[in-house]
């Protein structure tokens, strides 16, 4: 994987897209954007492995999972490889409690809101290889803030529009990050 990083870095320098000084953020980011893909195209191939009837499920699960985790941060492997193990283990217990567990739809909106003051509460929690700042520290929280309640207003929303699979895939991401906001 990081030779297409470095292999994508290296074209972007030589058609001068980016410059030598962010030669190493840019490999990076680009290293890590291919780890997302890789993880991403994987949870939908075990998608339609498992059943293909949970195609939007997962698509909200991801995206819900990601719109907080980017900012609240929490546990992080010690390689691609465990990280990648954790993340596909995770979307298995995702599937298996969307598939096995039925809750009252007001359970799930309990969940939730304590889903998101315990993430609020212990956001942002940095990790040895990013450390935050106080300004970083503020502001992710603001934003992390921002995002759990933009994520409880949707699942109020799906629950006036009975929108039930898909509140559960919201409230499952969220738990999912819950269970992850711990320090390495």
């Amino acid at each position: 994987m990081e030779f297409f990083s470095n292999l994508i870095s290296e074209l972007l320098l030589k058609k001068e897209i980016i410059n030598t000084e962010d030669f190493e953020i840019y490999k990076f980011g680009i290293l890590i954007s291919l780890y997302k893909i890789i993880f991403i195209f994987s949870v939908y191939v075990l998608c339609l492995v498992l059943e293909k009837s949970y195609i939007l499920e997962t698509t909200i699960f991801l995206i819900t999972f990601f719109f907080i985790r980017q900012y609240s941060g929490g546990y992080h492997a010690n390689s691609e490889k465990m990280c990648f193990l954790i993340f596909i283990l995770i979307y298995i217990i995702f599937r298996l409690a969307l598939k096995f567990i039925k809750l009252s739809p007001y359970l799930y909106l309990v969940l939730s809101i304590l889903s998101s003051l315990f993430i609020y509460i212990k956001a942002p929690i940095d990790c040895k290889n990013k450390r935050l700042n106080s300004f970083e520290k503020v502001k992710y929280k603001q934003i992390v803030k921002t995002r759990l309640i933009i994520t409880d207003l949707l699942i109020l929303f799906l629950k006036i529009f009975s929108f039930d699979s898909i509140l559960c895939s919201v409230v499952y991401a969220k738990i999912s990050i819950f269970v992850l906001m711990r320090k390495e």
